[in-house]
This record gives C-alpha cells, sequence and structure tokens, in this order.
C-alpha cells in the first residue's frame, strides 16, 4: 500500500511540474507573440510613413497609406505600443493636414 501511495505521489508531482512548466512556456509564448506584433506594426507604420513622405518629395504623388499606417497603429497600440510611435503618429498627421490643405487650394 504505501508503494501505491510513493508512486501516486510521485505521479502527482510529475504531473504538477508538467503543468506549471507548460503553463509558463505558454506564457512566454504569448509575451513573444505580442512584442512581435507590436514589432511588426511599429516597422510597417514606419516604412509606409518613409514611402508616403519620399513619393511626395521625390514623384509628387499624394500620399496613399494613411489610412493603413493607422491600421497598424490600432495593432500596435493593442499589444502594448508605448508613446514613442504615437508622437510619430502626430508628426506624420500633421504632415499629413499640410498635404490636404496644399492640393484644396
Amino acid at each position: 500500500m504505501a508503494e501505491i501511495i510513493i508512486a501516486l505521489i510521485g505521479a502527482v508531482t510529475t504531473i504538477f511540474t508538467i503543468v506549471w512548466q507548460s503553463r509558463k512556456t505558454n506564457q512566454k509564448l504569448d509575451e513573444h507573440k505580442t512584442a512581435s506584433a507590436r514589432n511588426d506594426a511599429k516597422q510597417s507604420i514606419l516604412q509606409m510613413m518613409v514611402e508616403d513622405k519620399v513619393d511626395y518629395h521625390l514623384n509628387h504623388k499624394l500620399p496613399e497609406n494613411h489610412t493603413r499606417i493607422h491600421e497598424e497603429y490600432d495593432v500596435y497600440h493593442e499589444n502594448g505600443g508605448n508613446g514613442l510611435m504615437t508622437k510619430k503618429m502626430l508628426e506624420y498627421d500633421e504632415w499629413y493636414k499640410q498635404i490636404e490643405k496644399q492640393i484644396i487650394k
């Protein structure tokens, strides 16, 4: 009987350890996924901003990425983005408004 109890204690301990490690691994994967999504959105935003500005200044093409930039910013913000991109977004939006004013004239 004692052998069965010792075996059960060992089995329960092993199961508990595996479950605990699995949860920690899943938590780390979730954190990595969130950080990756945030970083991907940040890079997309910066790239589209540069594309818009280069196209406007070199090719005299109107900015085309405004809506997509804001969509990516939402993804960035939902995944814990900080104020760095908020500042960039404000600068971009101000630049975009200036371009709109020039077009309307």
